[in-house]
């Protein structure tokens, strides 16, 4: 497995790539603002996990505040869940954050994601609050200061 990080703005072929790893992993397409909410996001830093050229994850997000990076949407290919790659994609995107001099990662998972709230908690991110998201889904809102960061 690669991590690579794909540069913005991205081309159709990588929007047309991540859009189809969004659609087996969450077995439905992205909105139709999937697209331009790629390209507008303030610092997007998207990383892929790549075998043998083909996407197989990717964990992307942007600038939310300043030195508050959102990690907003994650997926990894269904046959190579548990392997690894969500945490790998979690901890290089930790890594260019703190490089990137980031103060404070946020992130939300549904309350139903367990496996996402766990690698999450295991990773050092604390629940910072719930809200009823789309479809009135309960929402986990969770937040995570990274090393030298100053807690307010």
């Amino acid at each position: 497995m690669q991590i690579s990080e794909l540069q913005p703005p991205l081309s159709q072929k990588q929007v047309a790539e991540l859009a189809a790893l969004f659609t087996e992993a969450f077995e439905t397409p992205p909105s139709d603002s999937f697209i331009e909410r790629l390209n507008e996001k303030q610092d997007l830093l998207v990383p892929v996990a790549t075998v043998n050229s083909e996407v197989i994850g990717f964990k992307i997000g942007y600038t939310r505040f300043k030195a508050v990076f959102f990690s907003w949407l994650g997926a990894v290919a269904c046959s190579k869940r548990r392997s690894g790659v969500a945490r790998t994609l979690l901890r290089h995107q930790h890594k260019l954050c703190e490089e990137r001099g980031y103060k404070e990662l946020q992130t939300e998972s549904a309350g139903s994601n367990q496996a996402m709230l766990i690698l999450n908690l295991q990773e050092g991110f604390e629940i910072s609050g719930v809200h009823l998201g789309r479809s009135d889904i309960l929402t986990v809102q969770l937040r995570k200061y990274l090393p030298n960061a100053a807690r307010h």
